[in-house]
């Protein structure tokens, strides 16, 4: 018997870099595993309601249910392109690569390889595309089904 479940229980630790994930809490919270080459951390997205939509969690969630999603597929939405690469929660597509900003407070950010999770910039002169909306899901049968969309948009 073939089994197709979409995610896998796992502790924070267990999860790979650059891995896409649901806390499991009253309001699911989705995020991605990072570091910053010595402390795997979390760039966690929310609604408004709940502070900034994207934020760093340094350490992680080590106390919550996590499921990872290993065969989650990103999808960006072109018609969010935009030319300011400090949109929170934007996805800035660069010489190949993905990244993302994070950030600490108001004046502070880190940037993270969106693929390997790890603390990185993009090329100082790589010619950017950003994507300030997004969504992750699956292929089903040829077909995408989203679990997430940014910015947050609550599922009914």
């Amino acid at each position: 018997m073939d089994i197709d479940l979409p995610g896998v229980g796992c502790g924070f630790d267990d999860l790979p870099l650059g891995g896409f994930f649901m806390a499991r809490r009253s309001e699911p919270v989705f995020g991605m595993c990072v570091t910053d080459g010595h402390t795997k951390s979390a760039i966690v997205f929310s609604s408004e309601k709940h502070g900034r939509p994207v934020s760093l969690a340094v350490g992680g969630l080590p106390n919550d249910l996590i499921v990872s999603f290993p065969r989650a597929v990103m999808r960006g939405d072109l018609s969010s392109i935009a030319d300011n690469q400090s949109v929170p929660g934007a996805i800035i597509s660069a010489a190949g690569e993905f990244y993302m900003r994070a950030y600490l407070n108001l004046g502070d950010y880190y940037t993270f390889n969106f693929r390997s999770g790890a603390l990185e910039r993009p090329p100082a002169h790589a010619r950017a595309l950003v994507f300030a909306g997004w969504r992750v899901g699956f292929l089903t049968d040829g077909k995408f089904d989203p679990i997430f969309t940014f910015p947050f948009q609550p599922r009914n």
